[in-house]
């Protein structure tokens, strides 16, 4: 199992520090967990758990408490208590449901939930349809992302897949050398790692979105994104 020391290791190289002398190791450990913090709004699949929400009457339902994003609401489960996969649910934006099924949040109660609602304006809530019944007995499985376990030391398991360890070691270094003021051009070189880390999660600047625009590589923003 990878640690934080894999991370925190390579970062001292790369920062020319190995004995720990500029960037303390607490110091260290606190940019990674700044990194846990910044990816999981990012990069929001880099760590999920699955939950099952018991439903209430209503179509407006809560996401269980310590989440953060609601990535999909997948499948009904049953009565509280069963934890059996049913039916498929569909994930679609409010938007889209409010054009295909005006007044649907009036329609007449089921059990079975068919379709699940998310609005990015409601992070923490989302709806069902048919909204329930009253009483409401069914339960559905939700994927939601999960703040990472925060390090303590360079002995703390690392949370997330090996493959974002990369990432992990640009973000610490770039994260050190933008904010030291001794060292000449460390907020350039800095800027350069956060650069690198953003490309090793797949998300490019608004220069580079730009600059692939202007080359004909990839479709202009549509008006209002």
């Amino acid at each position: 199992m990878s640690t934080a020391s894999d991370v925190l290791t390579p970062a001292a190289q790369q920062l020319q520090d190995l004995t720990n002398i500029t960037w303390t190791v607490p110091s260290l450990v606190l940019y990674l967990n700044m990194f846990f913090r910044t990816i999981i709004n990012d990069k929001p699949e880099s760590s999920t758990a699955l939950d099952v929400v018991n439903l209430v009457s209503g179509a407006i339902q809560q996401q269980p408490p310590g989440r953060i994003n609601i990535l999909d609401v997948t499948y009904n489960m049953g009565p509280s208590g069963a934890q059996v996969r049913g039916d498929a649910i569909q994930t679609i934006k409010r938007e889209k449901m409010d054009n295909l099924v005006p007044g649907w949040t009036s329609f007449p109660p089921s059990s079975t939930v068919l379709m699940a609602i998310l609005d990015d304006q409601l992070p923490h809530q989302f709806f069902v349809f048919p909204p329930q019944p009253t009483p409401a007995t069914n339960s559905v499985e939700l994927l939601n992302s999960i703040i990472p376990t925060m390090a303590v030391d360079k002995t703390t398991p690392f949370p997330l897949d090996d493959s974002y360890i990369p990432a992990a070691i640009f973000y610490v270094v770039g994260m050190a050398l933008s904010e030291e003021t001794s060292i000449p051009n460390a907020l350039t070189k800095g800027q350069s790692y956060i650069k690198m880390y953003l490309s090793a999660i797949g998300i490019k600047t608004v220069m580079e979105k730009k600059s692939a625009q202007a080359q004909g590589n990839e479709p202009p923003a549509q008006q209002g994104q």
